[in-house]
């Protein structure tokens, strides 16, 4: 009877220790749905002077398609035109006030940049480097 009494004591003791995790996910996905528009260039440290060009802009537009997790597609217009988009599948991660944008299936953002919002200033920031030469977009809601 003894034993019997510890099983069941131990087995009490073990279901109510188990807590259930009562905090769910965080979604950041409301933070970065809609249009984005750059508002500066910089390659290889000189600013581009394309950004307020009236016949240029470049867009990054953000779609929710699950908890922390967005499609984007970057635009390029020239006049009403659009010369290019790519598009890729990315999940978000936050540490502190910055958020990084990470293609699904990698360990990095589209072109092997990065892609980085920081909540305290509300940039984003892309940046990536071909056929060796850096760049960094910065874009704003």
């Amino acid at each position: 009877m003894k034993q019997l009494t510890l099983l069941l004591l131990v087995v009490l003791f073990t279901i109510s220790g188990c807590k259930k995790d009562d905090e769910p996910t965080p979604d950041y996905t409301s933070t970065f749905v809609g249009t984005w528009k750059a508002t500066a260039v910089v390659q290889d440290g000189q600013t581009v002077s394309l950004i307020g060009d009236p016949e240029f802009a470049l867009y990054l537009k953000f779609k929710a398609t699950g908890v922390n997790k967005v499609s984007a597609i970057l635009k390029t217009v020239i006049v009403t035109d659009t010369l290019d988009s790519e598009s890729a599948e990315l999940n978000i991660t936050k540490s502190g006030d910055t958020f990084n944008l990470i293609e699904v299936g990698t360990t990095s953002s589209p072109q092997n940049g990065y892609l980085r919002y920081t909540s305290s200033n509300g940039e984003l920031k892309f940046g990536s480097i071909e056929n060796g030469k850096t760049s960094e977009f910065t874009f704003k809601k």
